[in-house]
């Protein structure tokens, strides 16, 4: 792996961004944030406050970064970060963190998700970026027609969310295909779960609910997720970006064991009762909304890369109640 490089990470403060800027830091490279700081809580008064806390959480765990302070849709803005900071890396990150966030603010986030990604693509040629590293997701997928699909499973979004991020996808490929000189490489997680997150994912739904009001709402218990640990997952964004085997390619990168949400409920509530929390666990019919998931074959990228995730939801789900039990003061 290379060292001592610039990489520029667009929504570097985000939950996701902070881990791999960290992750960075440790390893010697020089890091750029872009970043509006946009609390997407708002758009439903969802969680009023939550997010200014969890961004001085992130700010402090991302470490020193050169930060620009801009919304990618900003024109200038994004010219002079790119200018100034003069990336050898972008990794992509910024966009709608939530499917039913987008799809409910369709016509704002569209600006971000498609306008948004083409401002950074249009950057990183006018600034001779060596590798552009795009954020992705299982979601493109749609319902899995098979056991564990891995990258030539035929693509059905089911969501907006989904099928943007692969119109990025294809705008990554088509700008490649025109500069051959821009390297890329995409990932698509799965289920990310970690600290530094605000509470709307499932792990973290799970734990505010139990804390607040001694339930675990589980809707699919039986449905299965590939829930990937943001550390292991930052680790796959590092090695997207310098490993020659990630060259012009695209990738899953989750932990590979789908599991019952109903099995990581089960354990959400037993770490909080080692924290003298009791709740109980309600469950309800599957969502039509989200497509029908289950384990993702990572290992194409684990050969290119030696990726190595480790971490099962035994051990992430209870890292994930210390440090809910250590913000909330438990």
């Amino acid at each position: 792996m290379e060292k001592h490089k610039r990489v520029l990470l667009t929504g570097g403060h985000g939950f996701i961004g902070c881990h791999i800027a960290n992750l960075l830091n440790k390893q010697g490279h020089t890091v750029g944030v872009v970043d509006s700081y946009r609390d997407y809580n708002h758009y439903n008064q969802h969680n009023i406050g939550e997010y200014e806390k969890v961004l001085k959480l992130r700010i402090d765990h991302a470490g020193k970064v050169d930060l620009y302070k801009v919304d990618i849709l900003d024109d200038t803005g994004l010219h002079e970060a790119f200018m100034k900071f003069n990336p050898d890396v972008v990794i992509h990150l910024a966009s709608c963190p939530n499917a039913k966030i987008l799809q409910f603010n369709a016509r704002e986030e569209t600006e971000t998700a498609v306008q948004g990604t083409l401002r950074v693509l249009e950057m990183c040629i006018k600034n001779a970026v060596k590798r552009i590293v795009l954020s992705s997701s299982s979601m493109v997928y749609g319902d899995f027609k098979v056991d564990e699909p891995d990258e030539i499973h035929k693509c059905f979004p089911k969501t907006l969310y989904g099928s943007y991020k692969l119109a990025n996808e294809f705008m990554v490929k088509s700008f490649h295909k025109d500069h051959p000189q821009l390297e890329y490489s995409i990932l698509r997680p799965s289920a990310v779960y970690g600290t530094n997150d605000v509470t709307m994912r499932v792990i973290s739904q799970m734990a505010k609910t139990a804390y607040e009001d001694n339930e675990i709402n589980i809707t699919g218990p039986t449905n299965r997720l590939d829930f990937t640990w943001v550390e292991d997952l930052a680790e796959a964004f590092s090695l997207a970006a310098f490993s020659d085997g990630a060259r012009n390619n695209t990738f899953n990168a989750s932990r590979g064991r789908g599991r019952p949400i109903l099995e990581a409920g089960m354990l959400v509530k037993h770490h909080l009762g080692n924290l003298g929390i009791t709740c109980k666990i309600n469950t309800r019919s599957s969502d039509p909304f989200y497509p029908n998931r289950d384990t993702l074959n990572s290992r194409k990228f684990k050969r290119a890369t030696g990726w190595n995730p480790r971490t099962d939801i035994e051990e992430g789900i209870k890292s994930y109640i210390d440090y809910f039990s250590l913000v909330n003061s438990l």
